[in-house]
């Protein structure tokens, strides 16, 4: 856990809090928040026996959604304002709700502890394929066997290649260039996972704002041409595979 005074010092989490109150507004959340309650409606009703990890909870919509179905949360965001506004539209669920201002770089948690584990819209901002892969070896493993994960993130579509815009920063905003970003292709996104890793479902996001009309487009042929976001929904398998001998 961060000192939120040392968090503010971080120029993207100080654009996050400035940001917070308009956050919900972006024009991606309809089908993201569509697709999240749809996985969440989803996970077998066991896993509520243990706590849901909600990484980059932001304002707290993924949160609401996981408390109105009756889980314990564990709310993690490097944006205190943000954090606060989760806190304030979720009260009636406090009880069941921990709030932990920390850097997800930094941010470590016991192995086998959760049931559910939410990274939505944010690995595109945790560096280079390499930060990438070792953050989600470190928070994979806090999956009890069984557990779900859903995991966004953004996607090298055709319009960025066209563009040569695959690596670099926002520039609008309330302080342009403060947040970078690197898009993925999905062969990347799914060689970054860890053996101990099933795979369940990978599909395309945001070709539309709309929700239905993306659920549509994304049975189109090649939707990963135009998907604006990558959607990965997997579990932590229940036995290890086994080693390979690489001595002999």
């Amino acid at each position: 856990m961060s000192s939120p005074g040392m968090l503010e010092r971080i120029p993207e989490a100080a654009t996050r809090n400035q940001e917070a109150p308009q956050y919900l507004q972006l024009p991606k959340f309809p089908t993201q928040l569509d697709s999240i309650r749809r996985f969440i409606d989803a996970v077998p009703a066991e896993l509520q026996a243990f706590p849901a990890l909600d990484l980059g909870c932001g304002p707290g919509p993924t949160t609401a959604m996981l408390l109105q179905r009756g889980y314990r949360v564990i709310a993690v965001d490097f944006s205190t304002a943000s954090l606060q506004l989760n806190a304030a539209s979720n009260a009636e669920h406090e009880s069941r709700v921990m709030y932990v201002a920390a850097d997800l770089k930094e941010f470590q948690v016991a192995g086998e502890s959760c049931g559910v584990l939410m990274m939505a819209d944010f690995l595109q901002h945790l560096g280079d394929m390499g930060d990438q892969q070792r953050f989600l070896h470190k928070i994979l493993a806090a999956l009890v066997p069984g557990g779900r994960f859903y995991l966004s993130c953004l996607n090298y579509n055709v319009k960025n290649w066209w563009k040569k815009d695959r690596i670099g920063s926002f520039s609008d905003g309330a302080m342009p260039g403060t947040i970078s970003y690197r898009r993925s292709q999905v062969r990347e996104v799914l060689s970054m996972l860890p053996s101990t890793i099933e795979v369940l479902a990978i599909h395309p996001m945001n070709i539309f704002h709309n929700a239905v009309a993306d659920r549509m487009a994304s049975r189109l042929p090649l939707p990963f041409l135009l998907a604006r976001m990558i959607v990965v929904i997997g579990r932590r398998r229940l036995s290890e595979p086994p080693r390979v001998d690489t001595q002999r």
